[in-house]
């Protein structure tokens, strides 16, 4: 039994008669939309994380170097604290939220 097939009136694909029927002559992603306030949010977090890594890499080598005159345990626990402050300053600074979403839409352009 063959069922008959159409194209989406958006993208031309293929799609079943009854998927036509039923979203106005598109298909299933064409008829819901791209959700794309869950892409950028993702990308957005994705962005602060990794920012958030960097900048705590980055405060942990400082506070490593400072900590080890105090040696290698001692650079090790000044470390610490200055990667979590680090990680914490990347994910939430203002200033690097606002350089974000100031760059999401160029990315989210095709």
């Amino acid at each position: 039994m063959l069922e008959s097939k159409t194209e989406c009136t958006k993208c031309r694909a293929l799609i079943l008669q009854v998927t036509a029927d039923r979203n106005g002559g598109r298909c299933k992603p064409c008829a819901t939309g791209a959700k794309l306030e869950n892409i950028s949010e993702g990308m957005e977090f994705g962005m602060r994380f990794l920012l958030g890594a960097f900048f705590g890499a980055m405060l942990a080598g400082v506070g490593f170097a400072l900590g080890s005159f105090l040696g290698t345990v001692g650079g090790v626990v000044v470390a610490i604290p200055f990667a979590l402050t680090g990680f914490i300053y990347g994910c939430f600074c203002v200033e690097i939220n606002a350089i974000i979403r100031s760059l999401l839409p160029f990315m989210l352009d095709p």
